[in-house]
């Protein structure tokens, strides 16, 4: 299964874990992934989130920060 670009970014935290390499995160909700035995992402798509998305911060982190925690 070939992951598209929307669903491919980077982040520098993730679950309050901060790494400078980042996470790639793959967003499966919604996918229909039943009987899927790989996925396939371009590196080109993975260098464009991690430059598009490096600096982005995980939802919850953005939440803590807007909530003053």
């Amino acid at each position: 299964m070939r992951v598209p670009a929307n669903r491919v970014k980077v982040l520098k935290s993730l679950d309050g874990k901060v790494t400078p390499d980042g996470y790639l995160v793959i967003e499966i909700k919604g996918l229909d992934i039943e009987g899927v035995n790989r996925l396939a992402i371009d590196m080109a798509d993975v260098d464009n989130a991690r430059k598009g998305g490096g600096d982005a911060e995980d939802a919850g982190a953005r939440a803590r920060k807007l909530l003053g925690g």
